[in-house]
């Protein structure tokens, strides 16, 4: 079900976002770039769909004892990829390395090291996932040519799912709780980028005998706007969840009863509570469920 959710999900996304399959690399990052701070371009490669093999999976906590053997850049001969503590940099720190060149990854535990072609051109790319902290995610993209390691993109996010559509990938959301969700990824330039700035959250089960029932309930009206643009409030008592994200902006949120509506919402000093109309979020809420 979950894998039918998410192949819906990004052929939505992908029809609006007018993204195609095709295209080449085009220039190749030298340096490691940021997180976006602006809205990503849409355009770009989709991911083709081909399997996506994990060649390493740590199976004990703090466990950075991995070592594969692969060959990456297909001259026939077997690269050697491990990790070992950074004793150089802060705790929160690891070096990855592929025979003797290394690059310095911040978590502190490794969780997965995958392999995939992301633009079919014959040049294996490289993504390790750990763990920064307490279920805090980071993905690296590095790229190996036979000559150099390169970190070409990080994202604050874990890998769900390869399809032909792109990557899809979990990120957490502090919007009126803490929320997991999922967005589609894709390329620029042979980096991976968010194809949309829109998060899915994966965990909208209103249902009575849900096993975590995180249905929010209104003890204040809340001003909304109907999917056709009407301004409207909901009245206190309603039941309602989050559906997707757009982060520091608005939210769509579902009722009890099927309908949705979107939420906009502001922030003020605290970067972790939202506004709604200028009040703090939890003065209409019964509770608000965080992490931490």
């Amino acid at each position: 079900m979950k894998k039918i959710l998410i192949f819906a999900i990004c052929s939505l996304m992908l029809l609006s976002l007018g993204c195609q399959p095709g295209g080449g690399q085009g220039d190749t990052a030298t340096e490691a770039p940021t997180e976006p701070t602006q809205e990503p371009v849409v355009e770009g490669t989709a991911i083709p769909a081909e399997s996506l093999p994990v060649v390493w999976e740590n199976e004990n906590w703090n466990d950075t004892a991995m070592v594969a053997t692969i060959d990456l850049d297909g001259d026939g001969v077997e690269e050697t990829l491990r990790f070992e503590g950074d004793e150089d940099a802060s705790e929160v720190a690891c070096r990855f390395y592929v025979n003797d060149l290394s690059v310095t990854l911040e978590f502190f535990m490794p969780s997965r090291v995958m392999l995939c072609d992301l633009l079919s051109d014959g040049i294996t790319d490289i993504l390790v996932e750990g763990d920064m902290a307490s279920s805090d995610f980071y993905t690296y993209q590095l790229l190996y040519d036979g000559t150099s390691l390169t970190i070409l993109s990080v994202h604050y996010a874990w890998i769900e799912e390869y399809t032909q559509f792109g990557m899809v990938m979990g990120e957490i959301v502090d919007m009126l709780g803490t929320w997991s969700t999922i967005r589609l990824y894709t390329t620029q330039n042979g980096v991976l980028i968010p194809a949309t700035s829109v998060l899915i959250n994966q965990e909208t089960d209103m249902s009575e005998d849900a096993e975590f029932s995180r249905v929010l309930t209104l003890i204040k009206e809340l001003p909304v706007t109907t999917l056709s643009g009407e301004s409207t409030t909901l009245p206190v008592g309603t039941k309602l969840i989050p559906a997707a994200f757009v982060r520091g902006s608005y939210l769509d949120i579902l009722t009890s009863d099927g309908v949705q509506y979107r939420l906009e919402v502001t922030y003020g000093e605290s970067e972790w509570e939202c506004l709604i109309d200028g009040a703090p979020e939890s003065e209409y809420f019964e509770e608000l469920f965080y992490a931490g």
